[in-house]
């Protein structure tokens, strides 16, 4: 039987991620219980333009916190 994940801080998604399969990251997504603060210090904002702020690039994927100003848009791409 499989244990049920839950993910409670930004490193342990960091480590979740490195340690698994591509194929298993919807479920890590799906379980994380990140208090909000855990992302403060990667939080920038821009008056013009959305943010997009890196919190780690490794060699199997990219983690990024996008921080959107009420009323800004971005592109379709």
């Amino acid at each position: 039987m499989e244990t049920a994940l839950c993910v409670t801080s930004l490193d342990e998604l960091i480590v979740a991620l490195e340690e698994h399969d591509l194929s298993e990251y919807p479920k890590i997504l799906k379980s994380m219980e990140i208090p909000a603060s855990n992302f403060d210090a990667y939080k920038t904002w821009n008056d013009e333009e959305y943010t997009r702020n890196c919190i780690i690039r490794s060699t199997k994927f990219e983690l990024l916190l996008l921080c959107w100003n009420e009323g800004q848009k971005t592109p379709i791409h």
